[in-house]
């Protein structure tokens, strides 16, 4: 085994973000608690990046999810 992704529950948390004034305020969002596990002996950081880039893609843009070619 090499890697291993444990994702939990959606969670309604809260948390500081900035308005668009600039100040930061608390609010309430649904967070989506994961975690990634790899064997450094057979990936390096190199190899694990794209994946961690693709998630946070699809993460902030969900629609991409339905069209995996764009």
């Amino acid at each position: 085994q090499i890697c291993a992704i444990g994702v939990g529950a959606l969670q309604r948390r809260p948390v500081v973000v900035k308005n668009e004034a600039g100040e930061e305020e608390i609010v309430i969002r649904t967070i989506l608690p994961m975690n990634i596990c790899f064997d450094h002996r057979a990936l390096d950081f190199g190899e694990v990046r794209p994946f961690l880039s693709k998630m946070e893609e699809f993460f902030q843009n969900p629609e991409k999810i339905l069209n995996l070619e764009a």
